[in-house]
């Protein structure tokens, strides 16, 4: 089918038509669409000047009815008897302005918090990461004061970015194992021929409290603190909470245990040898293998008698009466007692007196 000359054959008309012939050409071509060839292009033409008509005078009725809307409004406004109830919807209107002015300003200072906050967590998070950095650059130091000060700027860091507290003590608990190690084969040596360990250094026993009096609430699930094979004698760790501390294989000798909560810790294969365990809490503690010869257990707490006859040596520790006959010891004899009155020593025969 094609286009019909719609352009070509239209009417004179005697008055001037309001419409672009652009205008008509389409709306005919879209009529010519619709019915095909069921006019001739004369009739489209004339059909679509009509329905632009009627389009404009729909258009301009709604004008109309509009602006007699508005009028009809205004009047009842304007009316001495709606005068008052006019002046009441105004205010509501202006109230209801105001209330949204509020709502918004309210919405805008909202976002900008956010945006504030979000922008100081972010400088927070910056300022951490440069801290926990140069403090793990201190522990590369040869200066011990200036591994000091990385040891507890780690320390600080923990405390202030709970997320960053269980990667702070991993570093802590390496730097204790790559610095104060059970030497290789010291264990195997003859003890006749083994050389006694040295007492940890400065830096390791600061390293050692902090890990000691950390948070461990904060302590991720499942996090160990991995201290084993490690050279803790001479350690001050009295009151110190190690609890699922992975001390395997540690050496303890002269270390401060006292009142220590080693909950749920790992000592398999520990030397305890005279450790003073006094009021430490073994609760769930891994004792097998462990060394407990002369170790003080008189007053350890919430231990049980298949830990201890896990170790080795166990018969020759220290526990209360009480405890010695659930593990099946005999009491201990008291020592008898030595006399403060010294033994009177036999006197010496008297020379006979003289004769007159």
């Amino acid at each position: 089918m094609n286009r019909p000359p719609v352009g070509h054959h239209r009417p004179n008309p005697s008055k001037p038509i309001p419409f672009t012939e652009e205008q008509i050409r389409a709306r005919a071509y879209q009529l010519w669409q619709i019915g095909g060839d069921q006019q001739s292009a004369d009739g489209y033409w004339q059909a679509a000047l009509e329905a632009l008509r009627q389009e404009r005078s729909l258009v301009c009725a709604k004008h109309v009815s509009l602006v007699w809307r508005v009028n009809q409004t205004w009047q009842m406004a304007t009316n001495k008897e709606n005068r008052v109830f006019t002046l009441d919807v105004v205010k509501v209107v202006i109230s209801g302005f105001g209330v949204l002015a509020t709502v918004f300003a309210g919405v805008g200072l909202y976002l900008t918090y956010q945006n504030s906050q979000a922008e100081r967590q972010l400088n927070t998070e910056r300022l951490v990461t440069d801290r926990f950095s140069k403090a793990v650059e201190q522990l590369g130091s040869q200066d011990v004061d200036v591994r000091l000060g990385g040891i507890y700027s780690l320390e600080r860091v923990a405390k202030d970015s709970p997320k960053d507290h269980g990667t702070v003590m991993e570093v802590l608990t390496a730097y204790v194992r790559n610095k104060s190690p059970v030497p290789k084969g010291w264990k195997s040596t003859p003890s006749e021929k083994r050389k006694p360990l040295e007492a940890v250094a400065t830096d390791v026993k600061s390293a050692l409290t902090v890990i000691g009096r950390r948070e461990a609430k904060q302590d991720p699930e499942g996090q160990w603190l991995d201290l084993r094979h490690s050279n803790l004698s001479g350690a001050n760790l009295n009151h110190a909470n190690l609890n699922h501390a992975n001390l395997n294989h540690a050496h303890l000798i002269g270390a401060g245990l006292f009142a220590a909560n080693l909950s749920d810790a790992i000592l398999e294969g520990d030397n305890l040898q005279g450790v003073d365990l006094t009021l430490a809490n073994l609760q769930g503690a891994n004792l097998s293998a462990a060394n407990l010869k002369g170790t003080d257990l008189i007053h350890v707490k919430d231990v049980s008698p298949d830990q201890i006859k896990a170790a080795k040596n166990w018969q020759q520790a220290h526990y209360s009466p009480e405890f010695r006959k659930q593990l099946g010891l005999l009491p201990v004899q008291p020592a008898k007692p030595q006399s403060s009155t010294p033994t009177p020593k036999p006197s010496s025969p008297q020379p006979p007196a003289p004769k007159p």
